[in-house]
């Protein structure tokens, strides 16, 4: 059976200080990046060159290549379309995780 969290429950200053790493800045990227922006906390997106490489842009984020904001981050939140999570990891996140970084996926299709 599911369990759902109340507000109550949730600590935000557990995120204090911490670089966030936003890997896709589609759907769920651009709004869990403006999210966490607007909520006082450090994020960095990453995109493929693309219109939502632009996008990001344009909301004012400066993208970077996803190995780099891996390697940089704390928090790595991989929020790809499921077709392409698993080769983005594998090449670009999988290589730049290490002991005591934090490794999120929006999907569970992502990880199988």
């Amino acid at each position: 059976m599911a369990r759902f969290f109340e507000q109550k429950e949730a600590d935000p200053q557990v995120l204090k200080g911490k670089k966030i790493a936003v890997v896709g800045y589609g759907n769920q990227g651009r709004a869990q990046a403006i999210n966490l922006c607007r909520a006082g906390h450090e994020v960095m997106v990453s995109n493929q060159r693309d219109s939502s490489w632009d996008k990001a842009c344009e909301d004012g984020f400066d993208p970077v290549p996803n190995d780099s904001a891996a390697s940089r981050a704390d928090i790595v939140m991989m929020l790809l379309p499921d077709e392409i999570a698993p080769e983005v990891y594998a090449r670009t996140v999988r290589p730049n995780l290490n002991r005591g970084k934090t490794l999120v996926f929006n999907s569970g299709y992502n990880i199988t």
